[in-house]
């Protein structure tokens, strides 16, 4: 089976599960707020990934005009997404759960930003500079560190005519 080569831009996307923390509003005031969570748990909570391939591409290899990945290449979050999906508030499934009903705020702790090729990524047949080149499906590991390697996937959406067989 063959899979397409990965070039700049195209999408990487997957699920990132973050330390976190922040407040609940407290159903039997007062204080009108109370810490998530407890001082003695770690919580977590999901963020969606939506990014795509942008560095160390290949200087010298280019499909459809676009720079080709390796395992040597990353990604990084899309433009405002620090700001808005991947973001505090934008949590999801926090652990341990909080009832919707207490309005959480949440605040990730740990950092935000870019993802790597995960150890299973990359050709095994066709190299780039001496690096296994990335296709389409390889597993990625992006932010956060509350989560198994390979959370995220990236897919080829900036070329169609050029694979690799598998």
């Amino acid at each position: 089976m063959s899979k397409r080569l990965i070039v700049e831009r195209d999408p990487v996307t997957g699920t990132d599960t973050h330390a976190a923390h922040g407040q609940t509003t407290n159903p039997s005031p007062p204080p009108a707020q109370l810490d998530w969570p407890a001082p003695e748990k770690n919580g977590t909570a999901e963020y969606q990934y939506l990014g795509a391939v942008t560095t160390a591409l290949s200087d010298f290899v280019r499909v459809g005009g676009a720079p080709a990945a390796t395992m040597d290449s990353g990604s990084s979050l899309d433009a405002g997404e620090t700001a808005a999906g991947h973001a505090g508030p934008a949590g999801k499934n926090p652990q341990p759960a909080i009832p919707a009903v207490l309005k959480p705020t949440l605040t990730i702790e740990d950092g935000v930003g870019p993802g790597t090729p995960s150890a299973a990524a990359g050709s095994s047949f066709v190299s780039i500079g001496g690096r296994p080149a990335l296709l389409h499906g390889d597993p990625l590991t992006t932010c956060g560190t509350k989560h198994p390697p390979g959370n995220s996937t990236v897919r080829s959406a900036g070329q169609d005519f050029v694979a690799a067989a598998e």
